[in-house]
């Protein structure tokens, strides 16, 4: 399922969606965090990955920079 941020009624340079799923954020492809899906409990990887990102952007103004320069999200729009 598709969601749209916007529905929130907050800034969006504030939110981040966290999904193992692309498709998810498409309308706003700055905001999404991918993510592997969790499977191996806790010798899963991916969690305390996104722990150190989440945590390296507590003080960043405007998230969506940050995830547009990590991710190149809107490059799949190149395909």
């Amino acid at each position: 399922m598709v969601k749209d941020l916007r529905i929130l009624g907050r800034q969006l340079a504030n939110v981040l969606l966290v999904d193992n799923a692309a498709y998810s954020y498409a309308f706003q492809l700055d905001n999404g965090v991918p993510v592997l899906p969790y499977f191996h409990g806790k010798n899963d990887y991916e969690l305390r990955a996104l722990e150190r990102y989440l945590l390296s952007l507590v003080n960043e103004p405007e998230l969506r920079a940050s995830n547009r320069k990590l991710f190149q999200l809107p490059r799949y729009l190149e395909f």
